[in-house]
């Protein structure tokens, strides 16, 4: 496998065994066209269906990954959420994204501004984007220096101007309680429009292996108003399988409250490329379980079937899954659907 950050690493290994023709316009891969909000349309931007972004590496090779070709590539926009990172809190009292890579930087390193550009971009397009905190959790356990903690959070998600934020829990020392105040925290100061998520890994909702260490059910009674959805990791060596959903649904889950993570990068490769063999799976998810929320794809950067090129197709690709694109949407690149990491070890 391809080597990447070590904490993906170790979530693929202890994480469960699951896993157009363009209408009317045509496409540019220019990261810097300017395009009007009003002349973009996204065909699921008023259902509850979730087309999710992972977007953790603005940095690859050196080079710039533009987000902004999610929303100046496509008509209609498919994309939903864009989660931009990775972000983690620091015992200093600041915070740090990594890029990419392993490179760090500080959030507000003006080698970073083209990044926050596109991000508004993307927001400007009608795609809410919220921030992917992925560590640092256990540093509010603390109920004395928690407002310390807390504040360098609050001030990013306000001066950037975050739509949400996914809360991605693995590895790190949180208590429930923690986590439940963490979350009417941000209720609280951010309003009812503010989109909170977790990302639990899928086995954690099937009452198995668990990277956060506290149980999804009481999270979800205790707080689950607050909670717009899951986006569940069902990422694993075997790949995503229906009966791996289904063991999510057995253990009391409705459908709605999550969406279907998947690794869309062969970077992450877990049994779940090429795409061509997801489809009668994905086919009996949506027949099984209509309501599924939607899905999400973890990494952009070179995402099938596009890769490099073209890591924009996801989406697209992603809603004709659920039946939100129509059938002929991903005809212009059914070879990248058939070909695209099938051979990447």
């Amino acid at each position: 496998m391809y080597q990447r950050n070590a904490w993906l690493k170790g979530l693929l290994i202890l994480s469960m065994a699951m896993v157009p023709a363009l209408a009317g316009t045509t496409p540019t891969s220019s990261a810097t066209t300017s395009t009007s909000s009003s002349s973009l349309s996204s065909t699921v931007s008023n259902s509850t269906k979730r087309i999710v972004q992972y977007y953790g590496s603005p940095l690859e090779a050196k080079n710039h990954v533009h987000i902004a070709q999610l929303v100046n590539s496509t008509r209609p926009i498919y994309a939903t959420n864009v989660l931009f990172g990775t972000f983690t809190i620091l015992d200093n009292n600041t915070m740090k994204i990594t890029t990419g890579e392993d490179s760090v930087w500080k959030p507000d390193d003006p080698a970073l501004d083209w990044a926050w550009s596109e991000m508004r971009t993307v927001q400007q397009a009608g795609v809410a984007v919220s921030m992917f905190l992925r560590a640092g959790f256990h540093l509010l356990n603390n109920e004395t220096t928690f407002d310390a903690r807390y504040a360098p959070l609050h001030g990013l998600l306000t001066r950037r101007k975050f739509d949400g934020i996914d809360l991605d829990i693995e590895d790190d020392a949180i208590t429930l309680n923690t986590t439940v105040k963490l979350i009417r925290r941000l209720r609280a100061d951010f309003g009812a429009d503010f989109v909170i998520t977790l990302a639990p890994v899928a086995t954690a909702l099937a009452g198995g292996i668990n990277l956060s260490q506290f149980s999804y059910t009481v999270l979800e009674q205790q707080v689950g108003s607050d909670i717009a959805w899951y986006n569940a990791q069902f990422y694993g060596t075997g790949g995503l399988t229906i009966d791996a959903f289904d063991a999510v649904v057995s253990n009391g889950w409705d459908p709605a409250r999550f969406t279907i993570g998947m690794a869309s990068s062969p970077d992450f490769h877990t049994g779940t490329f090429p795409l061509s063999d997801l489809h009668a799976v994905f086919a009996n998810i949506t027949v099984k379980h209509p309501h599924v929320r939607g899905m999400a794809g973890f990494d952009y950067y070179d995402q099938c079937p596009g890769g490099w090129g073209a890591p924009w197709q996801w989406p697209i690709w992603a809603a004709a899954q659920l039946g939100i694109a129509p059938a002929n949407a991903t005809q212009s690149f059914q070879h990248g659907i058939k070909s695209c990491g099938a051979n990447r070890v």
